[in-house]
């Protein structure tokens, strides 16, 4: 990533788009090829979204630790212990 944050910003944004795309298009392409009924497609399409969410989740953690362990931009403050899973979770409750 070189040492420019604005790219890895650039890199979360763009890879959430496509994450998303991506998801669609398997949930897309898993329902037209089933022959299931409408509440298995929308069982479907609920883990779909799930995944990819949480995927995008993990992508803006990383992107969180990097920009505060790497380039030392910003903290997280309180009780913190700097381990990865305060960024998840710092991640999770602000997506």
């Amino acid at each position: 990533m070189g040492s420019n944050p604005q790219v890895l910003i650039t890199f979360s944004g763009i890879s959430t788009v496509m994450i998303h795309l991506f998801a669609f298009q398997v949930m897309n392409n898993l329902i037209l090829r089933s022959n299931h009924s409408h509440s298995v497609h929308l069982i479907y399409k609920v883990i779909a979204v799930i995944i990819a969410h949480s995927s995008q989740i993990v992508i803006y953690a990383v992107t969180y630790y990097l920009l505060t362990q790497h380039f030392s931009l910003g903290h997280l403050s309180g009780y913190i212990s700097n381990n990865f899973f305060e960024y998840i979770y710092y991640s999770l409750v602000s997506y």
